[in-house]
């Protein structure tokens, strides 16, 4: 088994949609191959946030004809790659729906599970920090590093509502020099988890600021940092 074809077969245990004989070729390669557990998190994640985010509607009928016309397709008794080849048609489907139902809610399920990855990565390095900061309005934002993996993770809860127009920025301050490291948005609670999209070193300094939609114009901070954490 590839480890795509394993990726699959983790979507459709997180959707209670394995027959028995993929379950036990999902666990004999899990055996083999431990480090795919990954799939297995990221797909049950994504289930999560399918369950808590997206509202219950009705399929769009054209979707809905599509599907029950390759349903109708499909034999009776399909061997096992035929089974695979339709839980990656359902969850190519399925993809298909969410971005239909919300754009944001398809951000995170892509994104999530990378920082998350990314998280987990920082805090099994011997040399992983922490630091959190609390913030004028009662935010906080937690930055979490390691300079042997050169890299750097950020949590937030409570950030302030920005316009349309706004993004939050992220910069790595070096020798008085603002590095652009990638830009997030929040949930309406001001809850984002994100990662440093640069080369993180030790003595850096983690900084946010806001900033025009896409970004920096200038590639460098236009505003003042709200959030800075020394490492």
């Amino acid at each position: 088994m590839t480890e795509s074809e394993f990726a699959v077969l983790a979507a459709g245990r997180a959707l209670h949609a394995l027959s028995p004989e993929d379950d036990r070729a999902l666990a004999a390669a899990l055996a083999s191959h431990p480090e795919w557990e990954r799939h297995l998190r990221d797909a049950a994640d994504a289930a999560a946030l399918l369950a808590d985010r997206v509202p219950e509607v009705t399929p769009p009928t054209p979707l809905r004809d599509a599907v029950l016309a390759r349903i109708a397709q499909t034999p009776p008794r399909p061997s096992h790659v035929a089974r695979r080849r339709w839980l990656a048609l359902a969850a190519s489907v399925g993809l298909i729906v969410v971005l239909a139902l919300s754009a944001t809610v398809a951000g995170i399920l892509a994104v999530r599970p990378e920082n998350q990855a990314a998280w987990e990565r920082i805090q099994r390095a011997p040399d992983a920090r922490t630091a959190t900061v609390v913030l004028a309005d009662g935010g906080t934002a937690t930055a979490s590093w390691s300079a042997s993996l050169g890299e750097a993770a950020l949590e937030t809860e409570g950030l302030p509502a920005l316009a349309s127009d706004q993004t939050f920025e992220m910069w790595l301050v070096r020798d008085g020099e603002a590095i652009p490291a990638g830009t997030f948005l929040t949930d309406a609670a001001g809850v984002a988890e994100t990662q440093f999209q640069a080369v993180f070193q030790q003595g850096d300094v983690m900084a946010v600021t806001v900033e025009p939609a896409g970004g920096s114009p200038t590639g460098a901070p236009t505003s003042a940092p709200f959030i800075s954490i020394p490492s």
